[in-house]
């Protein structure tokens, strides 16, 4: 049996861990896997990898400029590959930063599959020189990466031409969605519902993702804010954790009390399913996205989803999405949430999950593409 090593996952339960654990759902009996923590942190759903005998790996690479520098952080990333031998090497990145782990995995004899997960990374330690140094280093990174001889892999189109430069010679996966775990459910709604203290009759507005720069929570929290002002919802939840969780808390803890207390921030949730069918919109003004799993999730729910035009269109499977442009005046946005939640009714939001299996979203297409993948 083939030994593949997956790297990619962190503590923080997004897109690529979501992939992952689906990759593994399908082609788990196929293959040796094996996940590499490269962080100090746990991995998001440690658990479900201990469950199913899969070992990982502890390995935290060093981090920040020096270390990269002098190169130390790939020394680090070839002792992983000289004490075990991987026949695939699945990379899982937001960025090209990763040509490095490429490169270590094919001096060690490894095939390399590299998957872009985002169309934008724009992290660096150092921030005062960040902005300077991002696009010369990105750039450098992309052509270090299109000179090795990978297996390119892309989640939408953007994603491929941000981290490839081309869409051409790419192969294309589509994350599955369970249908009917995600189909909206009334009991749910209620139960939710009930544990704040939300009555059935008021509208509710929530967003579903990490805590960062990138999902624009400050946004959120502006959009919204503006929303409740004007009634047009009655409540927001925020559901996810994330590196700004902290900035976010602030930042409702500063509004006036009328509107602070029209916002739940729930933290991290196990189950994320019940957490759609609670709420009658969802609003997702991102900066930048590969393809955001959430707008998937959330269309299978038959739930509105108000976003910004910085992502891509192949996420649309239902006619319940509005693009709005990111640069728009808070009030359009309110327009928009408004209009989108008139454009279905809680009677109609269970049938949604059939077109939604019907899509590329599919959990037959993506066990398919991910066959197709590894060969198999």
């Amino acid at each position: 049996m083939k030994k593949v090593l997956v790297i990619g996952p962190t503590e923080f339960k997004g897109g690529i861990e979501t992939y992952v654990e689906n990759l593994i759902k399908i082609l788990g009996k196929n293959f040796e896997f094996s996940i590499l923590q490269f962080r100090k942190l746990p991995i998001a759903d440690e658990k479900f990898y201990k469950d199913l005998q899969i070992p990982i790996i502890k390995q935290v690479i060093p981090d920040g400029i020096v270390s990269k520098l002098i190169h130390r952080d790939q020394n680090f990333m070839r002792s992983i590959f000289k004490e075990e031998k991987f026949d695939i090497v699945h990379i899982n990145e937001n960025s090209p930063a990763g040509y490095k782990w490429a490169k270590a995995a094919l001096s060690a004899g490894s095939q390399v599959i590299y998957q872009s997960h985002n169309s934008y990374a724009s992290s660096l330690k150092h921030q005062l020189i960040s902005r300077f140094l991002i696009r010369p280093v990105r750039d450098f990174q992309r052509t270090k990466l299109s000179e090795l001889n990978i297996k390119r892999v892309a989640v939408s189109d953007v994603s491929a031409e941000w981290m490839f430069g081309t869409t051409s010679d790419v192969f294309y996966i589509w994350n599955s969605v369970n249908s009917e775990k995600f189909r909206f459910n009334a009991e749910n709604r209620n139960i939710i519902r009930q544990h704040l203290n939300i009555s059935f009759d008021e509208v509710v507005g929530i967003s579903v993702g990490r805590v960062a720069r990138q999902k624009n929570y400050k946004r959120i929290v502006k959009i919204a804010s503006r929303a409740l002002a004007e009634g047009a919802i009655n409540k927001f939840i925020f559901v996810g954790d994330g590196p700004d969780m902290e900035s976010l808390k602030r930042i409702i803890a500063g509004l006036e009390e009328s509107l602070r207390k029209c916002f739940f921030l729930v933290g991290a949730q196990k189950n994320v399913v019940p957490w759609y069918s609670s709420a009658d919109v969802m609003l997702m003004p991102s900066v930048y996205e590969g393809l955001p799993f959430g707008v998937v999730e959330a269309q299978t729910n038959g739930l509105p989803v108000v976003l910004s035009d910085t992502i891509t269109r192949q996420i649309e499977c239902t006619d319940i999405l509005t693009f709005e442009n990111l640069a728009s005046v808070d009030a359009a946005w309110v327009d928009d949430l408004i209009s989108s939640m008139n454009s279905t009714t809680l009677e109609k939001r269970s049938a949604y999950a059939d077109q939604v299996n019907h899509s590329r979203f599919s959990q037959k297409n993506f066990s398919e593409s991910i066959r197709k993948l590894y060969g198999i």
